[in-house]
């Protein structure tokens, strides 16, 4: 007989489709999910992308030495300068300080610059940039200085044409909010300003986009050559917000990608040992014939390959073609057009399936290594595929006592499961990973899609204010309410400077583009360029009796009343590790012309990805009261009150209104585009999941058809055998699904706290929905799988046991 005469033999057996099955299965899937996770990676990095205007931002307060720019003309990596500083400008009597940013082409890699042609116009997509000679400034420059379209400023020592209605810059909605409003100007012009002159303050900036494989390799050369100002921002770290739904969604991918491969390994080992078994009565044949165990272990290993292989082929074709079929809903899944890598997921997935081979297929089989001629001849492999597993004789005469009480069928379906305890225990351990895996996924799912909806609410503030007067705050708040305007706290600014931490001093080192950049989601990403005492910019400091809602002590105690006027203070917890500030250590600040010191009394960790301001150090009251501030806050403004904007604009003339709906949108794009990919990939992870469990049911059966005919020859009726056999898979169902939802409660709770940064609620639902479901799925498959017993005519049954 051929060695494809064997597999073709073998095939007719339920282990062996059953490997077959999970083989097909896990190519498919996996090739499937390796592909989504690449497009879905790729589609998250051109959206983050979009707010930094590309792929990666280089930041220095020094002009970008050559050595760099020859650097990224080597790696081929597309290019855009800008240079960022402050300015007054000026129209007649009015003047307004303005953070006026020089650009040239092909500003911006990524994303697009917006505007309008009139002051509260509808705005449209900007393709060019501001001519020499034109500015384009946003809206609340207008109030301040009272112009209009078409009107000439002066910035320094140049004139200016304002000829657009500046909306949304790509690079700003990275970066985080600036307290100063925006103006653009042609890079050509720059130099005419005067602006820029021996110790003025300004950044340079340098936008990069490119392959990953290329930016990886430059930013490995240019990481160690980086000065502690100078700071390169990747698209993940632009913007919190993306950062943590980035994490999370890629994370998840790689979750059910590990799940599957658990689910795949456990039904081929399932296979595998089944097979093992089959064939110990062909092993003592070629065993007593003389045949090696190597021998014998070279040719199952080479029809376990080949089975792979084939079954391998088909899921790799199945894989792909589902992929290209399902073209244009994954393109819609993506949102943009992307190139999709198939090819190299797909083939990985196909190794993938040799590994698992390895590690699950052959300890079976090498087991089989133990067999000797003469345990073979006696029968004696009770040891060999299976290790002791007995049950006191105690426990099964109480047992007994019990069963003697219930219902007939329930007591036949307990006894089989006893007398068979080592195979009915590996079943109920293989179900209750199935279910424990699909339910921990489904955890997760949920868990994830409501933290996502919670921060996109329908009304998530779309509008910061800022620069709010102390004079100006109850006006603000009376026009607020009166307009009846979703508004969040109004908050205390003010502007102060870390000079020392313990009396060690804090090297400052301001860069212009970095200034605000800590009061409004935004904690510090690059960290890991910052010595221990050194920081590169002005914090924005506040003080509040009551803990903000997105906030949360982790050491230490919040303010009590009698700490109101005293010198302490709360630190975030990224601020703490960055600069290494602990709990008791006395940190001094400049604040105008006053120096103070403060204890540090608690630290908190505190949600960046909300739309709410949130701040590094907060004091309690009436300590820094009458030192000079401005107030900010945010609200949410609907589509049928942006009206508004115009009377607000008017009313508050000094006030930056600053509007983030486009970095909600782009938001709003991620998170559908991930949250359909977390559906398509659990729907994958449910079909696989069914199919393994129906493999692994119809696997066993032999034993029970065995049982169930012997039953039948007795005299055993159809009806009370169909309940006996209900019975049992019933009562292996509901210890399944109660070992489950134990299980997968417990893992949800690590992954949900240590690795999706989620609060871990126990779902009490679960508990009972589980093992209902797992009794339901596995009596209908037992069910379903004994069905052809019935049919056999009681003669057949009889002459089946014949010696």
């Amino acid at each position: 007989m051929t060695k494809l005469n064997y597999i073709i033999r073998d095939l007719k057996h339920a282990e062996i489709k059953l490997l077959f099955a999970a083989i097909v299965l896990a190519v498919m899937t996996v090739s499937m999910i390796l592909s989504l996770t690449t497009g879905i990676r790729h589609r998250l990095e051109d959206t983050t992308g979009t707010l930094l205007g590309g792929d990666r931002v280089l930041n220095s307060p020094t002009p970008i030495n050559s050595d760099i720019i020859d650097k990224l003309n080597e790696f081929k990596i597309k290019k855009a300068e800008t240079l960022t500083f402050y300015s007054m400008l000026s129209f007649k009597d009015n003047l307004a300080l303005a953070e006026v940013k020089g650009v040239e082409p092909p500003y911006p890699l990524k994303g697009q610059l917006r505007g309008a042609a009139q002051l509260f116009a509808p705005d449209t997509i900007l393709t060019t940039l501001p001519l020499p000679g034109t500015v384009w400034i946003e809206q609340s420059l207008f109030s301040l200085l009272n112009v209009q379209v078409n009107d000439t400023i002066s910035i320094g020592s140049a004139f200016f044409k304002i000829t657009q209605v500046l909306t949304f810059e790509p690079d700003r909605g990275g970066f985080g909010l600036m307290f100063a409003p925006r103006a653009i100007i042609n890079m050509q012009d720059v130099a005419k300003t005067q602006v820029i002159q021996a110790g003025s303050r300004q950044t340079y900036s340098l936008l990069l986009a490119g392959s990953d494989s290329e930016l990886n390799q430059f930013e490995h050369w240019l990481k160690p050559k980086l000065s502690a100002t100078q700071s390169y921002i990747t698209a993940s770290e632009a913007n919190p917000t993306f950062k943590n739904i980035f994490f999370q969604g890629e994370y998840y991918l790689n979750l059910i990608l590990i799940v599957n491969l658990l689910l795949a390994g456990i039904a081929i080992w399932e296979a595998a040992r089944r097979f093992a078994s089959r064939q110990i009565n062909t092993i003592a044949i070629l065993r007593c014939f003389g045949a090696t165990f190597k021998q014998i272990l070279s040719r199952y290993l080479w029809e376990l390959m080949l089975i792979g292989c084939i079954a391998g082929v088909i899921g790799f074709a199945l894989g792909v073609g589902i992929f290209f079929l399902s073209r244009t809903f994954f393109e819609k899944l993506f949102v943009s057009e992307i190139e999709f890598l198939w090819f190299v997921p797909a083939l990985m997935a196909l190794i993938s399936v040799f590994v698992l081979i390895f590690v699950f297929a052959f300890p079976p089989l090498l087991k089989l290594k133990n067999l000797s001629p003469l345990k073979i001849l006696r029968k004696d492999f009770s040891s060999l595929l299976q290790p002791a597993f007995y049950l006191s004789e105690r426990f099964k005469y109480n047992l007994n006592r019990i069963l003697g009480k219930t219902n007939v069928s329930l007591k036949y379906g307990l006894t089989h499961i006893i007398r068979y305890p080592f195979e009915n225990m590996l079943q109920i351990l293989a179900f209750s990973f199935l279910f424990m895996c699909i339910g921990v996924l489904f955890l997760v799912r949920t868990s994830l899609i409501q933290s996502w909806q919670v921060q996109i609410a329908p009304d998530a503030p779309n509008y910061f204010v800022i620069n709010i007067e102390p004079t100006a705050v109850k006006q603000f708040q009376e026009f607020i309410n009166t307009s009846k305007i979703q508004s969040e706290k109004v908050f205390p600014v003010v502007r102060g400077r870390l000079l020392s931490v313990n009396n060690e001093e804090v090297e400052m080192n301001i860069t212009v583009n970095h200034e605000n950049n800590n009061n409004i989601n935004n904690s510090n990403n690059n960290a890991s360029n910052t010595p221990k005492r050194r920081l590169n910019r002005l914090l924005n400091l506040t003080y509040e009796s009551q803990l903000p809602p997105d906030n949360t002590i982790i050491e230490g105690n919040w303010f009590s009343n009698i700490d109101n006027g005293k010198p302490v203070i709360s630190i975030e917890k990224g601020f703490a590790e960055q600069q290494k500030i602990h709990l008791n250590d006395v940190l001094k600040f400049q604040i105008a012309e006053k120096r103070i010191e403060a204890t540090v009394t608690s630290i908190r960790s505190v949600k960046w990805d909300s739309f709410n301001p949130n701040f590094f150090i907060i004091f309690p009251p009436t300590f820094i009261d009458s030192l000079p501030k401005a107030y900010m806050t945010s609200f949410f403004l609907p589509p049928q009150k942006l009206s508004l904007l115009k009377t607000f604009v008017h009313k508050f003339p000094s006030i930056n209104l600053i509007d983030i709906s486009v970095v909600l949108r782009n938001l709003y794009s991620i998170i559908d585009s991930l949250a359909m990919a977390v559906e398509v990939l659990w729907a994958l992870s449910i079909i696989m999941t069914f199919i393994l469990l129906g493999g692994i049911i119809i696997s066993s059966l032999e034993e029970r058809k065995h049982n169930a005919v012997l039953l039948r020859a007795l005299g055993v009726g159809n009806t009370l055998l169909r309940r006996i056999l209900l019975s049992e898979f019933l009562l292996i169902g509901l210890t399944s699904g109660l070992i489950a939802v134990l299980g997968s409660n417990i893992v949800y709770a690590w992954l949900a706290v240590y690795k999706f940064n989620l609060p871990f609620e126990f779902n009490y639902y679960v508990i009972f929905l589980g093992p209902i479901l797992a009794m339901l799925l596995i009596g209908f498959g037992g069910w379903f799988g004994t069905r052809s017993i019935f049919k056999i005519p009681p003669a057949q049954i009889l002459s089946s046991f014949k010696m």
